[in-house]
């Protein structure tokens, strides 16, 4: 996480806007939804992380540069619900890193990239997360939802690109519904 003092060198925040970052939605025989959130919707973060690629769903996504870098996005339910990560859609060129997706503080799953360094060409290749992610039961009210570059190999300087998350809902919900009053690009996290 990042500091709450505003020491902010090497950490990247960011307040993904729900009303604002899902790029595209699927409804599901029996109700439930699959949203996809898009990095680059997110506030918060310095803007020189922004990065442009051609193959990202949005032309976008947003570098963590480091250990410890996250995105962070707050999602507020009408109601309890079943809430499941389906997968992060990243891309890297260097050596192997470890992310997480972390859920109201509680890690449900992991994820890696590969070693494949490719003189940077590899920044434009994405890839879908095949990390197993646990759903989570979440109750009414608001809930944040991180992902986290958790480790790097070998001391690899390059990090991570994060172009879309992909969360399924148990209910039909749109993003109006998901929505948190006051929340206005600029969510309070918790413990801020």
């Amino acid at each position: 996480m990042c500091p709450s003092d505003g020491a902010r060198t090497g950490c990247v925040l960011a307040v993904m806007a729900v009303m604002l970052g899902a790029s595209h939605s699927q409804e599901i025989p029996g109700g439930s939804r699959v949203l996809a959130f898009q990095a680059e919707a997110a506030v918060g973060y310095n803007p020189r992380n922004i990065h442009w690629r051609s193959q990202a769903a949005g032309q976008q996504a947003v570098w963590l540069e480091g250990d410890g870098d996250s995105l962070e996005f707050a999602i507020c339910l009408p109601r309890a619900d079943q809430v499941h990560v389906t997968s992060v859609r990243f891309s890297s060129d260097g050596w192997m890193k470890e992310g997480s997706v972390v859920v109201d503080n509680e890690e449900v799953g992991t994820f890696f990239t590969v070693d494949n360094s490719y003189r940077g060409v590899n920044w434009n290749t994405f890839n879908t997360s095949s990390g197993s992610f646990q759903s989570t039961s979440l109750a009414e009210g608001r809930h944040v939802i991180s992902v986290v570059m958790k480790h790097s190999m070998d001391n690899d300087p390059w990090g991570i690109e994060i172009d879309e998350v992909v969360l399924e809902f148990g209910s039909p919900y749109t993003l109006q519904d998901l929505t948190c009053p006051n929340d206005e690009r600029l969510a309070a996290l918790p413990g801020r």
